[in-house]
């Protein structure tokens, strides 16, 4: 088993803040010879960061989070795989048993981390493909002097939601990423986070309404995003009035 191997599984539980102390640190080492790991968890961070600010925060029903608990607890309570397999992955998921078990805590918030992936899902394929079946188009605006590649377009679909796609953008710099803002007059505020891959694609999903909206703007930003933008825009889309 190569070290990738062994270490990928645990990304998740990194970013969760889940690992043992000595878990973390031996994690960490890796990362710093890994640069796929080390890709997977700069990709999964964002999508962390940018879950609590893309999708409405909703209480589920008591009866959705009584069920999801039990079923928490059912897993939890299961025999561990013996661990003379050999393999790291039993012993890991026999941790994982053992922190849901004996913390609860926990488990309630990586079920809301779970609820929340569902969410922003639900959301993303809600406005790449559902309802109408020919969303409106809108080119964007690119700044071809720090973008010379760059270009872009946003679908709108009639049934609400939005989906920005882009390509041939530059990496957004260490520890930064792309945000994007929805511009009312001189209002600006802020709706999601992404990043491109390593040629220059990428999308971005936004949930706010955009009735009465001028324009979507982009600017690259700190990790986990700002309240205003630190830039002007490398992408503008006018919105239809």
């Amino acid at each position: 088993m190569s070290a990738h191997d062994r270490f990928i599984d645990d990304v998740g539980a990194y970013l969760l803040g889940a690992l043992e102390p000595g878990e973390e640190r031996e994690f960490e080492q890796h990362l710093e010879t890994c640069d796929a790991c080390r890709e997977e968890v700069v990709r999964l961070e964002v999508a962390r960061d940018a879950l609590p600010r893309s999708v409405d925060q909703v209480a589920p029903p008591k009866a959705l989070k009584a069920s999801l608990m039990s079923t928490v607890r059912a897993e939890a309570a299961e025999a561990a795989p013996s661990p003379a397999a050999g393999s790291r992955a039993p012993a890991r998921r026999s941790r994982w048993r053992e922190l849901l078990l004996a913390r609860p805590r926990f488990a309630a918030a990586a079920a809301a981390v779970l609820l929340a992936v569902g969410i922003a899902a639900g959301a993303l394929v809600g406005a790449i493909g559902g309802g109408s079946d020919d969303p409106a188009t809108v080119a964007a605006t690119v700044d071809q002097a720090r973008m010379p590649a760059g270009q872009g377009s946003l679908s709108i679909p009639e049934d609400g939601g939005a989906i920005l796609r882009v390509d041939g953008m530059q990496q957004p710099g260490d520890d930064r990423v792309y945000e994007v803002w929805i511009q009312r007059g001189n209002q600006v505020t802020p709706s999601s986070l992404f990043n491109v891959e390593s040629d220059g694609s990428g999308a971005a999903a936004i949930p706010d309404e955009l009735k009465g909206a001028d324009a979507i703007l982009v600017t690259r930003e700190p990790a986990g995003g700002s309240k205003r933008p630190s830039e002007r825009p490398v992408l503008t889309v006018p919105l239809p009035s």
